[in-house]
């Protein structure tokens, strides 16, 4: 399949609510998770500057290189737990009906991107504007956090922690619209990626 720019798997979700557009490929419904789930968000370091961010990338270069292989890669993410306790009354039963949810897509890696997948690999096909801001690793133990933009401005924080193989990863993922007008929306859940094969065509 063409690789292409997408916007994180919880951005669309979060950003209709905010007030821009989105949308969900699909939302298998799941038992509600307990909104006490673990999220990365506490563990995540603050916003690299444009040189911090750049050394962060180049050694993303090195450490995803034998992480990640090429191929046709299969992503799932379930929501596990919302926090919007700023949000206008219309708005909480919505966003509450998002929590055990879950959206799946599916991307190419190509060979060319194995050591440094575009940002936007972690996600879905909703928008393109991301950036790596802080990477860390130790081991299969992976640190990453993000920023994308939305359509109207919307800015998207996104802070993931877990374990990377070639193969497979499972990733706790934060994410925080950093301007909505409904106030504070932090979303969490689980994304996990399969290698399913080749990239087709």
């Amino acid at each position: 399949m063409k690789s292409h720019a997408v916007l994180l798997a919880a951005a669309a979700a979060l950003a209709t609510l905010a007030g821009c557009s989105g949308k969900e490929e699909s939302t298998d419904a799941a038992p509600a998770a307990d909104s006490s789930a673990a999220a990365p968000e506490a563990a995540a370091a603050e916003r690299a500057s444009p040189e911090e961010s750049a050394a962060n990338q180049e050694a993303m270069v090195q450490t995803l290189s034998d992480k990640l292989k090429p191929g046709l890669w299969k992503l799932r993410f379930t929501v596990t737990s919302i926090d919007a306790p700023d949000a206008p009354e219309p708005l909480r039963a919505p966003l509450q009906s998002l929590k055990g949810t879950t959206q799946e897509y599916a991307h190419c890696l190509p060979a060319d991107q194995a050591g440094r997948p575009d940002p936007e690999f972690f996600g879905n096909d909703t928008n393109s504007d991301c950036s790596y801001d802080k990477f860390s690793q130790s081991g299969d133990f992976t640190t990453i956090s993000m920023t994308c933009g939305g359509e109207g401005g919307r800015r998207m924080r996104t802070d993931m922690q877990g374990e990377l193989k070639p193969e497979s990863f499972e990733l706790a993922m934060a994410n925080q619209v950093l301007n909505s007008p409904n106030g504070k929306i932090k979303l969490a859940g689980k994304l996990t990626g399969t290698r399913t094969g080749s990239c087709e065509g």
